[in-house]
């Protein structure tokens, strides 16, 4: 797993990347940290971070879309029966 670098570390102050950028740091590490899973693993929001260079709670952000985005899908498709796998008032883990 990447080591967090602790802000004394950097010997130069982080770079300031843009929407898009930020958006294609996230896509990678999460390919990265699918990539490396073995069959039946699998990782908390923090560990996805770490691979993302992100927050923990930007995962949890980008995973409650997700789920959101998810359900409004099989909604639309007539998939009602799964309303309460796809509960998006509940919090994620």
């Amino acid at each position: 797993m990447p080591k967090q670098n602790t802000p004394e570390e950097h010997e130069e102050p982080p770079e300031k990347l843009s929407a898009k950028e930020r958006s294609e740091r996230v896509n990678l590490g999460l390919a990265i940290s699918g990539a490396l899973l073995e069959p039946g693993e699998s990782r908390s929001f923090q560990e996805i971070a770490l691979y993302c260079d992100c927050s923990k709670q930007a995962i949890e952000q980008l995973y409650r879309r997700a789920i959101r985005k998810a359900h409004r899908s099989m909604v639309r498709l007539g998939h009602k029966e799964l309303d309460d796998m796809f509960d998006t008032n509940k919090d994620a883990e």
